[in-house]
């Protein structure tokens, strides 16, 4: 049992990171080409246009939007032509909370944001299929953006022309990380939640619980800041809102790992940072359904909190680690070892992949020269899963050191319980069952037996038959009392036995056995092998006292004990 128990928390791990490494392999490997038809990155030969004042450029990539207020209006336009070879062409690109509005030679043919637009709610970001026919071959298109809020973008996404499931299929292959490793992590998640419970319910913390919220939000967000939902046209206007509410749970589920990881108390720091944690998300959504404020204007007040929260982190962690560095010297398997700190490890990397993103995003929104929206996170991704995956291996480490910890005190109270020379328990450990509430409210019999002729294989046959003689009678009573609660030498030549339940039935037929026994076993045996006994029951003692029981029972024995020696049976022992 003690190894099944290892065995659990090494596997779990261990498929973990044959996961990881075949999303690695995956990430490395060449899709196949998987469209007939050429896509188009539009990027040159347009004209630009900001709130009516005209921009000059020739590539798109080029053009940097400085402090858009709500309202701002973006306008490109260009005169298009056949697309040689791709019939049903459609123009394809993408847009952050803003309305769009495109026209062909002056007709509008496709909107898209107008309600929540006009409402003043934040508009979702979509992936825009806007059919190109031939007979618009020659015509001017205009597209145009007005801004939904303050900063709702600070260039301009690339455009494509060509069949819709050529540009679909194109956008995935360049999502293909993310996606891959969006999806790992949300089935990730959803395996630990199904294992929370069963462990929960063992180990009592809920270290794994935001292990599994992590990688949860840390999925889901991947996902949707890569437009894998738009790009399969599924409720924008939901998964804007898981987006930004994943985003903003990322605190919590960071913070209360490292709480409820905490070894000591944390104070009253810990506990206000976590409700805060906890507070944000809920008053960001609330905030924006009832119109104070929208929820995309939360995302520098949750950086914010998150360099609160980062201190603190810090300090707990180095604290933790004393901690347990300090009890490891007292755990025989673990002292003198180095191991390593996965929670500094998976703090690192998200600090590093991810911050770089956060600092382009800042950057960005501070109207600074990046090149285009931001769009697409490249190294995110990298720190979520270095984070997931260190948490992981960090929490069932610690758990494979409690296993450890609790096998090693089994086997020190093993040895403080257990007589050496037998293998039975020993006195203090029948003490100890005698002395409990768990007698106190059974019917139980005790057994007290005397070994004899101990002495007398002693002295004339050596202390080495007289330990042989010992054991074989230990065999013989383990043998015949298989069912019975306790079987204990007291210590010497005495022994007792302890039975509840079914090993509490037909102790008589129990002393029988144990006499044929050791007539068998005394057979090319140099000594013999008798006892001496008595039996007394739970109902005979007041106030079922296990400690009376078994003077009782001991008293009779000596009664037997002396019977023996007035009938002459006793020579010398």
């Amino acid at each position: 049992m003690r190894y099944r128990k290892r065995i659990s928390f090494i596997i779990f791990p261990a498929i973990a990171i044959a996961i990881l490494i075949s999303i690695f392999v995956l990430l490395r490997t060449k899709m196949p080409p998987i469209h007939t038809y050429r896509v188009y990155d539009l990027q040159k030969g347009w004209t630009v246009e900001f709130n009516g004042k005209r921009i000059m450029t020739t590539d798109l990539s080029d053009v940097t939007l400085e402090n858009v207020k709500k309202g701002d209006s973006l306008k490109i336009s260009q005169k298009f032509y056949d697309y040689d070879d791709a019939p049903g062409n459609s123009l394809v690109f993408r847009s952050v909370n803003a309305y769009v509005n495109v026209n062909i030679a002056g007709r509008s043919v496709y909107t898209s944001g107008f309600d929540r637009f006009t409402e003043g709610k934040v508009v979702p970001k979509k992936i825009h299929d806007v059919p190109f026919s031939d007979p618009s071959s020659g015509k001017v298109v205009t597209i145009s953006f007005i801004a939904g809020s303050d900063n709702a973008f600070t260039g301009i996404e690339h455009i494509y022309m060509g069949r819709y499931i050529n540009v679909w299929n194109y956008l995935i292959r360049k999502r293909f990380s993310p996606l891959i490793v969006g999806t790992f992590l949300y089935i990730f998640s959803m395996m630990l939640f199904i294992l929370f419970p069963l462990i929960y319910a063992r180990k009592k913390s809920m270290s794994l619980l935001f292990i599994a919220m992590a990688s949860f939000c840390f999925g889901l967000y991947t996902l949707c800041f890569n437009d894998v939902p738009e790009l399969i046209s599924i409720w924008p206007t939901v998964f804007m809102y898981i987006e930004y509410m994943t985003l903003f749970c990322m605190p919590l589920a960071v913070m209360g790992f490292i709480v409820s990881d905490n070894e000591d108390k944390t104070g009253w720091m810990g506990r206000i940072l976590v409700t805060v944690d906890l507070v944000f998300p809920v008053m960001a959504l609330v905030s924006d359904f009832i119109g104070i404020a929208l929820i995309n204007t939360f995302v520098f007040p949750m950086y914010a909190l998150t360099a609160v929260n980062f201190p603190y982190c810090i300090y707990l962690i180095i604290k933790n680690d004393r901690i347990r560095r300090k009890r490891d010297k007292y755990i025989l398997s673990l002292s003198n070892e180095n191991k390593i700190n996965f929670v500094v490890i998976g703090i690192i990397g998200l600090l590093l992949f991810a911050g770089v993103d956060m600092v382009t995003f800042i950057m960005s929104k501070m109207g600074l020269k990046i090149g285009g929206d931001v769009s697409l996170t490249n190294f995110s991704p990298l720190g979520f899963v270095t984070y997931v995956s260190c948490l992981t291996m960090h929490y069932f480490t610690h758990s494979m050191d409690h296993v450890l910890e609790r096998d090693e005190k089994e086997m020190l109270e093993g040895l403080a319980y257990t007589d050496a020379l037998t293998g039975l328990s020993n006195r203090a450990r029948a003490e100890q069952l005698m002395s409990s509430d768990y007698l106190a409210s059974k019917n139980f019999s005790l057994v007290a037996i005397d070994l004899d002729h101990l002495k007398e294989t002693n002295d004339t046959l050596g202390h080495s038959e007289g330990d042989d003689l010992l054991t074989t009678f230990s065999k013989a009573l383990t043998d015949a009392f298989n069912k019975a609660t306790l079987i204990a030498r007291m210590g010497g030549d005495e022994f007792t036995v302890i039975a509840v339940g079914k090993g509490n039935k037909n102790i008589d037929g129990r002393i029988r056995d144990l006499d044929n026994l050791c007539a068998d076993y005394e057979k090319d045996k140099p000594y013999r092998i008798s006892f001496s006994y008595g039996i007394a029951t739970s109902n005979e003692s007041e106030a079922n006292d296990p400690h009376g029981v078994y003077a009782i029972a001991d008293r009779r024995m000596y009664d037997m004990k002396a019977e023996h020696h007035k009938n002459g049976e006793k020579n010398g022992d």
